[in-house]
């Protein structure tokens, strides 16, 4: 009887000492938003900004602003920066529409 009373201590108390030592599962909880806030920003239109800053310019100031970003797309493309180089496309297209 007092072997089970002092092994149901021992028991108690290891499972005790584990339970408190565990970490803590706060990591694991999205924290809570305060309504009505949000913590995006809007982003400005860097196509609408770069076509109205273009407009501005003389054809021929077009045509060596293009051949410029086709010489930046080419060593893109040849350094192997593929996102770099559909950028500069992507400013040549647009280029392109006027």
């Amino acid at each position: 009887m007092l072997r089970d009373k002092i092994n149901i201590l021992v028991c108690s108390s290891l499972v005790l000492s584990v339970c408190l030592s565990a970490a803590p599962l706060d990591k694991y909880y999205i924290p809570p938003q305060p309504a009505g806030y949000t913590t995006q920003t809007a982003k400005p239109n860097i196509d609408n900004e770069f076509r109205n800053k273009v407009a501005g310019l003389s054809p021929e100031e077009r045509e060596k602003l293009k051949e410029s970003f086709r010489q930046k797309r080419d060593n893109a493309s040849n350094s192997k920066n593929f996102n770099a180089a559909a950028y500069y496309q992507h400013l040549i297209d647009i280029l392109n529409s006027f």
